[in-house]
C-alpha cells in the first residue's frame, strides 16, 4: 500500500515521527515524501496549498507505477 508523508521544516512536537514513519509503514519506503517549508504544527492551515500539491503529486505517482 503506498503511504506517504508531509512534515513541516519547522514543527519540533512531529519531526521525530518523521523517521519512524517512513521506516516502518508498510509501503512509506517506495513512496515519495516531503518537507513543507516555512510551515510549523499546522502546516495545512499555514501551507495548505503546498500541502495539496504534495497530495496531488503523491496520487500521480501511485496512479503512475499502480
Amino acid at each position: 500500500k503506498p503511504f506517504a508523508t508531509a512534515f513541516s521544516d519547522a514543527d519540533p512536537a512531529t519531526e521525530p515521527w518523521e523517521a519512524v514513519f517512513r521506516t516502518r509503514v508498510p509501503g512509506a519506503s517506495r513512496s515519495p515524501h516531503w518537507r513543507i517549508e516555512r510551515a510549523g504544527h499546522f502546516v495545512q492551515e499555514e501551507k495548505g496549498e503546498a500541502l495539496a500539491g504534495a497530495l496531488v503529486a503523491f496520487l500521480a505517482h501511485v496512479e503512475a507505477t499502480g
